[in-house]
């Protein structure tokens, strides 16, 4: 109803028209930007991009998303491929160790050392062509199942229409995946089976290679013995007498402590980023009455009451109004979005000599900004003004319209190609600055500003209230019920609109029943209902994608780090049988043992904590990093994370020895200690 007519969609004709629309279909898709600026930038002719297609594509008019896009596939990768290597070269690492006396035997009936890392080599493809496929299907089935639930809001952001992502499996990616874990497998089987070719047969018959004792190398604290007793010092000599043993399995650690923390970085980064980006107001349903205020106030609110389905209502008054600013003020940011000037012949509002001086002493122009009053509530007022911590009894006794101001927007700046949070006023706010309205003539344009207030920019915040994250985008200034009151005539009857900012149930039952209850009641030609869960559909189903990628992640990351931890300890554990078993004959009670190997948990879990802190500190920097290019994101430390990691190794650590512990327990002392 706002341009009723017809679309007329004419075929060629040789007659001379005014403009063409010409569809191209490029060969290069991916040069299209460029294709675009060489050929077809030029006068009286402008440019449009199927962007919904080209974002299907994977292709971006922006550089800076390029460099992210590319920097987290890279983080991502790496971090994948070190908890990895690091899996499998403990794997195989330990396995020598295992087999040390069986390679010196082979070794002293004529094996040669390079049929020995053959042999490793062997061993390493056939694991490799039994684990890459397996993981293979089980990667395509992830995505399969994930997919399903999350596709259908994936493609409304990337296309706008739920029509769901079918799985597509390329052969380069399979063949991708293959190839990088066949060389992850191969590097870590080339580190441990270098070993082979420096021990020679006595030492690997005698065990002896790994273990080396330099003089005053295992001296122990005096602190040791006098806290955690015998047990303790052994524990302590232990770690000190054999680092190759010890240090596989903080490294284990540390790189299980990294890989959930990376995990978790992923997850906190890309939530921030969505939420700096897509940033979804906390309210359901909006609706707003924007005539006859003072009337059918109390019979909009009748409505609400009669209408099932409303958790929870939040009301505020908003008048749009425009502000008088210097206008070198407004070169650029959002002030320059909202600015406006009268009509060059009818741009009198301001003599000369009314003008405010700039610091030179000369009149200095200025810009109509449009923006928005929002009336809060007295209550809702103090309590967001306490979260900002401003004090608000200066409010209490003006002698004019104080207000708070949101000074920093969200924005995508064109010329750093980044989202960006930019400062929307200058510092210098201690003034008072005129308000009022534009008058129009006939035609359209601003003729004339009557001016109905002086008001001051009193308190900044760096957020609007949760239920006001839709003027986030805008010029926006806060006052309390009290003070519109106080200066009710300031502002225009006509020109003051109340909105309610309703929570519930179901968005879209209580919508259809609202709109029915409006129409009912005649109040359609006085309000509107907007339904706000629907417009920012698209933008919470991106953060729930973002979610479940990034929690999935998360769980499967952990169980990579916990199979490592387990692996590690259990198997270096079972190597010591028979030092177990010496110190059983010796006489060590199984409180003892029990003792000595809780110290063992500390040395690990210790170690292992801040070697992962350091990690987890470089992986975040990595992030941010890379992140930064495209969008103002903060420095985050894990900390939650961090505990869950600390809880989680001495948990993992504990429970894995009891579980050796327990199995060795029932070997026969004897049998052990006869093991070569």
């Amino acid at each position: 109803f706002w341009a009723p007519g017809y679309d007329v969609l004419a075929g060629p004709t040789d007659e001379e028209t005014k403009y063409q629309d010409v569809f191209m279909v490029l060969k290069q898709p991916r040069k299209v930007f460029d294709f675009a600026d060489a050929n077809l930038t030029k006068e009286e002719t402008t440019n449009l991009f199927n962007k919904s297609l080209l974002r299907w594509l994977g292709i971006a008019d922006n550089s800076n998303l390029n460099i992210v896009l590319a920097g987290l596939a890279a983080i991502l990768v790496g971090v994948i491929m070190a908890g990895s290597i690091t899996l499998i070269y403990n794997a195989f690492s330990i396995s020598l160790r295992e087999r040390t006396v069986q390679f010196g035997l082979l070794s002293s009936i004529g094996a040669t050392k390079k049929q020995l890392c053959r042999a490793m080599r062997y061993e390493a493809f056939f694991v490799s062509a039994a684990g890459i496929p397996l993981g293979i299907l089980a990667g395509v089935g992830g995505i399969g199942v994930t997919l399903r639930y999350i596709g259908s809001g994936l493609s409304n952001w990337i296309h706008g229409t739920n029509t769901g992502i079918p799985l597509y499996v390329p052969v380069w990616a399979v063949a991708a995946a293959a190839v990088i874990a066949f060389v992850t497998v191969m590097i870590s089987v080339w580190i441990p089976s270098g070993r082979i070719r420096k021990i020679t047969p006595m030492e690997a018959i005698r065990s002896s290679a790994d273990i080396r004792i330099k003089p005053n190398e295992i001296k122990t604290g005096k602190w040791i013995g006098a806290v955690f007793g015998l047990e303790g010092m052994m524990a302590q000599k232990n770690y000190k007498r054999d680092h190759r043993k010890y240090r596989a399995t903080v490294v284990s650690l540390t790189m299980s402590i990294g890989l959930f923390t990376a995990a978790g970085l992923f997850n906190m980064y890309l939530l921030e980023t969505g939420a700096f980006v897509l940033d979804a107001p906390e309210t359901d349903l909006e609706y707003t009455v924007y005539a006859d205020v003072n009337k059918r106030e109390k019979d909009a609110e009748n409505v609400l009451k009669r209408t099932d389905g409303i958790q929870s209502v939040s009301k505020h008054y908003a008048e749009s109004i425009y502000f008088s600013f210097p206008e070198k003020w407004a070169q650029t940011g959002l002030l320059s979005t909202y600015a406006q000037t009268l009509s060059p012949e009818e741009d009198t509002q301001e003599s000369p000599e009314d003008q405010t001086p700039d610091s030179d002493g000369n009149p200095e122009s200025s810009v109509l900004i449009y923006g928005t009053m929002i009336v809060l509530e007295d209550e809702d007022f103090r309590q967001f003004a306490k979260e900002q911590k401003v004090d608000v009894s200066s409010y209490q006794d003006s002698d004019h319209v104080k207000v708070l101001y949101l000074n920093s927007a969200k924005d995508f700046n064109p010329e750093t190609e980044r989202y960006e949070k930019m400062p929307i006023f200058r510092q210098e706010t201690d003034q008072l600055f005129d308000a009022g309205y534009i008058e129009y003539d006939d035609d359209g344009m601003a003729v004339a500003f009557t001016k109905t207030m002086e008001f001051e920019l009193a308190d900044a915040v760096d957020r609007m209230p949760d239920s006001f994250k839709g003027y986030e985008a805008r010029i926006a200034l806060i006052l309390p019920e009290c003070m519109y009151l106080k200066f009710y005539d300031s502002f225009r009857e006509e020109g003051m609109n109340v909105v309610y900012s309703l929570q519930c149930e179901n968005p879209g039952d209580t919508f259809r029943e609202l709109q029915a209850q409006i129409d009912e009641n005649r109040l359609s030609d006085c309000s509107y209902l907007t339904n706000i869960q629907e417009e920012y559909e698209t933008d919470r189903n991106t953060i729930i994608a973002v979610k479940v990628l990034t929690y999935g992640f998360v769980a499967l990351i952990s169980l990579i780090a916990v199979a490592n931890v387990f692996h590690t300890i259990s198997t270096n554990l079972m190597l010591r049988r028979k030092e177990f078993a010496m110190l059983r004959s010796m006489g060590m009670s199984p409180k003892g043992f029990r003792k000595m190997m809780n110290y063992e948990c500390l040395i690990y879990g210790a170690r292992s904590l801040i070697y992962g802190f350091l990690l987890t500190v470089l992986i975040s920097a990595a992030l941010w990093k890379t992140l930064g290019a495209g969008t103002d994101v903060k420095f985050l430390i894990p900390w939650g994370y961090l505990s869950a990691a600390a809880a989680g190794v001495f948990l993992v650590v504990f429970l894995t020895m009891m579980y050796t512990m327990h199995m060795i327990k029932r070997n026969n002392i004897v049998d052990e200690l006869k093991m070569n």
